[in-house]
């Protein structure tokens, strides 16, 4: 009686010539739905905002027959609110979403295919079997992997997850790209390379950057360490210094989650791919996804993530594996010299980098990789000091694909 009603209610409300309102109130068979929803020029679906929901499936259909969608801002609709340019009826209006078609949604049909859907159900019983086996494996991360992995596959929101960032305004930066804000790479004094240690000079250097960060997604900043910033500065600055020499580059962050250099990127309209454990996967597993184009990024950066990594070898062959010919890498790393493993150094970090590590031993994992500049790593007096127990500095390390004709 209530959908009679309602639908009673709507046609009373339609008082425009041409317009006529078909109601159907017939449960369809799967082809016939797709047929419905194929002969459409759009699908449209509004539902309420409601707190505490899953994901709707409604849309699974629609997004089959490769029509351009529709949607009102409901949380059952995250997996998609971040559509560029926006499908969602608060930000956009349906003249332009049929003009803009389903190109918008492409990236997420290709996405969401039966061999990705497999591999996803794969990891999450990897990781289950390894607890099994091993639960000391759960203080590397694995099982937090997990959990996350598990509330995003039965669709309990997760406010970490970047579709679910800027939720909560009081907490964090909104980064509605803002494709109008605008950052000049700095004018870097000739000598001075991009492969270098970042001390108290390269605060000074970077310090344009750093502010322009603060500027952007000065929430995130905040909670940084201020003398750590620097690699997020550098960064940023060194991501628009290469992105001229591309068109339409892709780009790839490793290690995003709450990256002021990614966040500041994304606000300023680039389109940046991101992956981490807290939202989504590890770098080694990404690299095996079934979707996940070997030699296609343009430009991968990573501020300081690999030295987080127990296995930072299988790290850097997949950076080398996912750099594309031409394509840069930009990574950050903390660094003391002469460490080495048994010596003293933060819990959370699995090493220090030397410039051993990083012109011999990093570099021979990159064979068709060569430095950007000739480095200069040399640091006897590091000026970064963490938990007043830990005396160490940050160092870049910059390569390039090279292209073989």
């Amino acid at each position: 009686m209530s959908a009679r009603a309602i639908e009673a209610n709507c046609k009373a409300m339609i008082n425009k010539p041409g317009i006529r309102l078909i109601v159907t109130h017939d449960f369809l068979d799967d082809q016939s739905m797709l047929d419905f929803l194929a002969q459409n020029t759009i699908n449209v679906f509004f539902y309420e905002s409601s707190e505490n929901r899953g994901l709707s499936s409604a849309i699974d259909n629609a997004m089959a027959v490769q029509r351009p969608i529709a949607v009102s801002n409901s949380i059952m609709f995250r997996h998609i609110l971040a559509t560029i340019p926006s499908v969602c009826i608060k930000d956009n209006t349906l003249k332009n979403i049929i003009k803009n078609g389903f190109a918008p949604l492409q990236k997420y049909y290709d996405e969401w295919n039966t061999g990705n859907l497999l591999w996803e159900y794969e990891r999450i019983l990897d990781a289950v079997f390894i607890k099994q086996q091993n639960p000391s494996m759960a203080r590397m991360g694995i099982i937090r992997t997990l959990q996350s992995k598990l509330n995003r596959v039965f669709s309990i929101p997760d406010k970490s997850f970047t579709w679910l960032r800027n939720s909560d305004k009081a907490h964090d930066d909104d980064i509605t790209p803002q494709p109008q804000a605008y950052y000049e790479p700095l004018q870097i004094p000739p000598g001075i390379p991009l492969n270098r240690i970042l001390d108290n000079a390269a605060r000074e250097l970077y310090k344009p950057a750093i502010n322009k960060l603060h500027e952007l997604v000065p929430v995130t900043m905040a909670k940084k360490i201020a003398e750590a910033n620097v690699q997020q500065g550098f960064v940023f600055d060194t991501v628009h210094r290469f992105i001229p020499q591309y068109k339409q580059p892709k780009i790839l962050c490793v290690g995003s989650y709450e990256d002021t250099a990614s966040m500041g990127l994304l606000k300023m309209g680039y389109t940046i791919e991101e992956i981490d454990p807290m939202l989504n996967y590890y770098l080694q597993e990404y690299y095996t996804k079934p979707s996940t184009n070997k030699n296609s990024y343009d430009i991968i950066f990573s501020t300081s993530v690999i030295e987080h990594d127990p296995d930072d070898t299988s790290f850097i062959q997949c950076i080398d594996g996912l750099l594309a010919p031409g394509g840069v890498a930009i990574i950050t790393c903390d660094f003391k010299e002469a460490w080495k493993q048994g010596d003293p150094k933060p819990e959370v970090d699995a090493r220090f980098y030397t410039e051993q590590d990083l012109k011999v031993r990093l570099l021979s994992l990159m064979p068709d990789c060569k430095l950007v500049d000739e480095p200069d790593w040399k640091c006897e007096n590091p000026d970064f000091n963490y938990l007043g127990k830990y005396q160490y500095t940050f160092a870049t390390f910059v390569v390039k694909k090279e292209i073989h004709i």
